[in-house]
């Protein structure tokens, strides 16, 4: 081979690239200022005397891809869903979970000891019930075999952990 036609190879190779990524990136026909790029593309091809055959086909499946409807790809899940005494449980662990947020967030926005009109707790004391009852959740979840205590130690441990690595603020020693 010659270095001219190593060059012309090369030539044919980078506007066939560019060729492809226009077409495949902006979709046959869709755009005028695209289609306007690749029938530059195309013109240069031809002016190096390059096979549009390629080029041709590929556009051709480029548009056949864009007219035939898709279906987005779905998961299934091989495990089958949970039954009514699962789902009970666990939508009763999640209600619980909400109840201890929006506690903790009256006890943020209103004070530890705010004791709220026509409540006889203060907002520390109510979040604990809150507490208490999810944990009772938890342990019926336990007992049903939904979870395991084990990987709870883990998470337990873990959450240690990271809670004192990131902390922001660490409570006042007194000597």
């Amino acid at each position: 081979m010659t270095v001219a036609s190593v060059e012309r190879e090369r030539a044919i190779e980078r506007l066939r690239t560019k060729h492809h990524q226009l077409m495949h990136s902006f979709g046959f026909g869709k755009d005028g200022a695209v289609r306007e790029a690749v029938l530059e593309v195309e013109g240069q091809l031809a002016d190096i005397g390059a096979p549009m055959a390629e080029c041709e086909t590929y556009a051709a499946s480029v548009a056949a891809a864009l007219t035939k409807p898709t279906q987005p790809a779905r998961f299934v899940s091989p495990c089958p869903p949970p039954g009514a005494v699962e789902t009970e449980i666990i939508t009763t662990l999640i209600e619980e979970a909400a109840e201890v947020i929006q506690r903790g967030t009256k006890l943020n926005r209103f004070g530890i000891e705010e004791v709220q009109p026509g409540q006889d707790l203060t907002n520390a004391q109510r979040l604990a019930h809150e507490i208490g009852d999810f944990l009772g959740m938890i342990e019926i979840a336990l007992k049903a075999g939904i979870i395991d205590n084990n990987e709870i130690e883990v998470g337990r441990v873990r959450k240690h952990a990271r809670f004192e690595k990131y902390r922001q603020h660490r409570p006042e020693v007194t000597p």
